[in-house]
């Protein structure tokens, strides 16, 4: 399993600055999960971007019976 050194730095980083803002316990768990959200996004949305334009993709879900506008049908 493979690190990537500037995903840990930049979260180190953001742990750090949510800690030294003096915030409480709940507001400082609310920021962190608001920053892992958008953090996650820049990594999720490309790749369901590529999945939903991808042919394959898009036959297998015909072939399990599922219709782009409604989900399954």
């Amino acid at each position: 399993m493979a690190v990537d050194v500037k995903q840990l730095v930049l979260t180190l980083t953001a742990i750090d600055l949510i800690q030294g803002a003096a915030l409480g316990a709940a507001t400082a768990a609310a920021v962190y999960l608001f920053y892992t959200l958008v953090v996650q996004m820049f990594v999720l949305l490309p790749l369901l971007a590529y999945a939903r334009r991808s042919g394959r993709t898009s036959r297998a879900r015909r072939r399990a019976g599922w219709s782009a506008t409604t989900g399954r049908s």
